[in-house]
């Protein structure tokens, strides 16, 4: 869903959720909520955006990252999401 947009000049991809867990010990409604949150939610505001963005051949997309997938750390699905 997405709401009426006309002039947005940037837009800062940096939401992000963590989760100290395992993959094995974390449940499943868990990772889906990770994906939704990490992946999902930047696609989706990039969509809204990037429309009218193009249209007006201007704009600018930053999107943060996470540290975590540098840091020697045992394997999450956070991770591999940010």
């Amino acid at each position: 869903m997405c709401v009426s947009v006309s002039e947005i000049d940037v837009l800062v991809n940096n939401a992000g959720r963590t989760q100290r867990a395992f993959v094995i010990d974390s449940p499943l409604q868990i990772d889906r909520e990770l994906i939704e949150v990490n992946v999902v939610g930047p696609v989706s505001l990039t969509k809204c955006v990037l429309p009218h963005m193009l249209a007006r051949r201007h704009g600018y997309i930053l999107v943060t990252g996470s540290i975590t997938g540098k840091l020697r750390k045992p394997p999450s699905l956070v991770t591999a999401t940010r």
